[in-house]
């Protein structure tokens, strides 16, 4: 609870509604939400079994970061020897580090915008300020890889980069 009310502290003055999903660790009673005197934040919890609708993540982008997460792993797992199969674990830092390249080669923006236009949150046509924000990013981003590409950007910067 202690985060709602940071995140309540952030917001200067600005009213927001802040959408929960309805599963029962999000979920707080109405006298624990009046105990903690909320001012710029009204919290309403979505419909049961409406996540995989309006959630861009459910609507596509974490079923497939984990199938390509989990065959990785068993690509990675049949390049060892079956005496070592039993103890084969990936640390931490093996993880996040798979967890990157899947990122990064896999999730594509096409793919987040695919996931977002399924849950016609906003209209293909009729481009809000987050679809705006969106394609500068993607332009970009864009134009990041074309600098790379002409040598003009000598390191690339990515979190596997960060991490070594």
């Amino acid at each position: 609870m202690q985060w709602i009310k940071y995140f309540d502290s952030l917001l200067d003055g600005r009213n927001v509604l802040l959408l929960l999903d309805n599963v029962s660790s999000h979920k707080l009673k109405d006298s624990e939400i009046s105990t903690l005197s909320l001012n710029n934040t009204r919290i309403h919890y979505l419909p049961k079994n409406s996540t995989s609708r309006l959630q861009p993540l459910d609507a596509g982008i974490i079923s497939a970061f984990k199938q390509n997460y989990i065959s990785r792993y068993y690509q990675d797992l049949n390049e060892i020897s079956d005496d070592e199969i039993e103890d084969y674990k990936i640390n931490l830092l093996q993880g996040i580090k798979l967890s990157a390249f899947i990122w990064d080669t896999v999730i594509t923006p096409d793919s987040i915008k695919n996931c977002w236009n399924h849950t016609k949150i906003e209209s293909k046509e009729v481009f809000g300020p987050n679809v705006k924000t969106t394609n500068l990013y993607m332009s970009l981003d864009i134009k990041y890889k074309a600098r790379i590409q002409q040598g003009l950007i000598s390191k690339k910067l990515t979190i596997p980069f960060i991490l070594s």
